[in-house]
Order: structure tokens, then sequence, then C-alpha cells
């Protein structure tokens, strides 16, 4: 057993590349803030996350420095530098894997006794199905690892019966929540409505019936506006002129923000923060930010969002890829103002347990029970 006053206890946690995501910005936060487990991080490719947590004193490599990001057709490549890398650490230094593409990497390397976890943080259905891609994940990727540390409860039910033997847990990520946001003025204070969005723009993230159903409250003669936060890549560019041009046909005004560097400070502002995903979030770390700054917050009534947000008492739900379901929550909300107010103070006051203290704790329990419990399986073949 791993005693848990013992400060200098290492754990590694992996992950593909240092570029801003989701998950990485999460282990931004996480990492600095363990204090049982001392963590190392090593990442295959750069990017500022490796780099901020040097600055935070947490010990960390990048496998290819030099390298413009990273590639899947290369993980055996990187195993074999990861492998040379991990000798210099005892079989008894766990490794948690906090990607799917980091868990590529890591399965190429004999366990040797090491044990290894996990990060669940999407839909696991994505690998379903009879291909070969689903046939390399199921029956060898995901089986390498002694358990799973999923990010939601909606994530852990998209495992497949085929991977029930593999033992998981739930530990939310760390959403960069000190404390409840205050609000200079409670929401619906005004006449003028601010709804916002804070998404990168991409399809999925629906942010296109957001404008459709502003536009139609715009024109039954509510006076609202939309801001939409989130920048995206090359990639992104098609959608993005896409969402331009529907802004530019809506009744109603509608700002295309960008990219922004303070989020909360940018939802203590607006009154509704709309979160219209077409497929599930698996967490939703801006509905727990939208729900500590004291927003409305309206959500997709599927996916991880829902442990979070309680319709009609923590927050509104809609039917998910309808605009017009979406609007006639939002005018309903727009008649009912003392109602809102009050769905948005409860949702504020359900958000104290999703600070980072609180969240990083929880997380660090759980790795260490998974530490103390798990066996490592010895996979025909491999090095035990």
């Amino acid at each position: 057993m791993i005693p848990v006053n013992d400060m200098n206890f290492r754990v590694i946690f992996l992950d593909h590349e240092g570029t801003p995501g989701g998950g990485q910005l999460s282990a931004r936060r996480l990492l600095p803030r363990l204090a049982t487990v001392k963590p190392r991080a090593v990442f295959v490719a750069p990017g500022p996350v490796a780099e901020d947590l040097s600055i935070d004193d947490v010990p960390v490599s990048v496998l290819f420095p030099q390298t413009g990001g990273y590639r899947a057709w290369k993980a055996p490549i990187y195993a074999m530098r990861l492998t040379k890398w991990l000798r210099h650490f005892p079989s008894d230094v766990p490794i948690v894997a906090l990607s799917t593409a980091s868990a590529q990497v890591l399965a190429f390397i004999p366990r040797r006794g090491r044990k290894r976890f996990l990060r669940l943080s999407e839909d696991m259905a994505r690998y379903s199905g009879r291909s070969l891609k689903s046939t390399i994940y199921f029956r060898w990727i995901f089986r390498r690892f002694d358990a799973f540390i999923s990010n939601s409860n909606w994530t852990a039910s998209t495992i497949p019966a085929e991977l029930a033997g593999v033992p998981v847990r739930l530990a939310y990520p760390l959403s960069g929540l000190e404390a409840a946001s205050p609000r200079a003025h409670p929401v619906l204070a005004s006449e003028h409505v601010r709804f916002a969005c804070f998404s990168r723009p991409v399809e999925w993230k629906g942010l296109d019936l957001a404008i459709l159903a502003v536009d139609h409250l715009h024109q039954r003669g509510f006076d609202v506006s939309l801001t939409i936060f989130g920048g995206g890549g090359h990639r992104d560019e098609p959608h993005l002129n896409y969402l331009k041009s529907l802004a530019s046909r809506s009744t109603a005004p509608v700002h295309l923000a960008g990219h922004i560097q303070d989020v909360l400070h940018e939802m203590r502002s607006v009154d509704v923060v709309i979160l219209p995903s077409r497929l599930p979030e698996p967490y939703g770390q801006v509905t727990a930010q939208s729900l500590a700054s004291g927003c409305l917050t309206v959500v997709s009534d599927h996916g991880g969002s829902l442990e979070l947000v309680h319709d009609g008492s923590t927050g509104l739900t809609f039917a998910n890829n309808s605009s017009s379901a979406l609007a006639t929550v939002l005018e309903r909300a727009l008649e009912d103002v003392e109602g809102s107010r009050s769905i948005a103070a409860a949702g504020q006051r359900s958000a104290s347990h999703l600070t980072d203290d609180v969240l990083a704790t929880d997380f660090e329990r759980v790795l260490l029970e998974l530490i103390n419990e798990a066996v490592p399986e010895v996979v025909p073949g491999d090095s035990a």
C-alpha cells in the first residue's frame, strides 16, 4: 500500500502533445495541484502546455522537441523513444495516459510490471464497429490498461461490454474554477439580453443552432444579441465562414469574437450561456464555468453536461439538434425573469463542489486507490 503521507511518491503522466486542448489544459491545471503524488509529465510532441508546466515546477520531458506535432502512424517510433526514457524509472512508478493518442504509444511498450491507467475523456462508442480500427482499440490498446479514470459518468457509460472487466472510476476534470465568480449585476437585469456561446467553430458544437434561435427571438420582439467566443484552426475555416454568413443574415446582432484569454471574465458580463452541441459533450468544461459564473446555463439534452445541469433546477435543457426547441426554451426563460434568475442562482450554488482544489483532491484520491488495487495484467507475448 502507498502511504498517503509519502510526499515522494511519483507518477508519470503521458500526453501526445503540449498544444492547448481541453485535455491538455485540464492536465495543466491538475498536475501542479497534486499533493501526495509527485507528477512527472512527458509529452511526445512539444507545445505551450509543456512549457507552462515547467514554469510551475512540474518536471517535464518532451520526447521529440523538434517535431511539428503528433502523427498517429508514428506511434511505434514514439514508443521506441519512450521505452528508452522509461528505463530511468523503476517499474513500480505507474504511468497515466492522458489521451487516447498517448494510449496508442503506450500500447507498443512492454509492460514489465508497470501499472498503467487511461484517462477517458471522449465517447468510447466512436471506436465501436466491425472495422480494423475497432479491433485494434478494443482488443489490444484499451486492454493494456489496468483501469480507466473517466471524466464523467456519461463517458463511463459509453465503454463497451467487451471492456467490462477493466475497472473504471469517476474523476471530473479541472475547469479553472477557484470559487464562484461574483457578478456586478444579476442575470436579465437589463432589457437587453446578452446570449453567448464559448466554443470552437466546428459543426458538432451546434453554434448555428444558437444563431438561428436568437434570430427567432429578435424577430419575436425581444432585445437580444449573441456573442460567440472561441477561435479555431485552419481546418475550422469552412464552418467558421458558414457561421459568419449565417450571422450576417440574422436580424439579431451576432458577433464572432474569436479566441479570448479570460473566459470567466467574459461570462460574468453575459446573461445566458448556450451549449448547443449536436453530439454529446463527454463532460462540458464550459458548463461548469457557466454555472460558477452565475449565468443561466442552457445545454443540449445529452452527454456529461446533464450531470451538472438539472432542467428547471440548476439550468435548462433543450432537444439537441433543434434550433426551434432551443428558441422555445429561451423564450420561456425571458418571459419568466424571476424564475430564470432563481435557476441561475441555484446553478451557481451547485458549482461550489467543482472548484479546482476539490477536483484535484478527488482525482488524486481515485488515482491512489487504483494504484493500490491494481494488479498489472500480463498480456500474452508481453514481458511482465
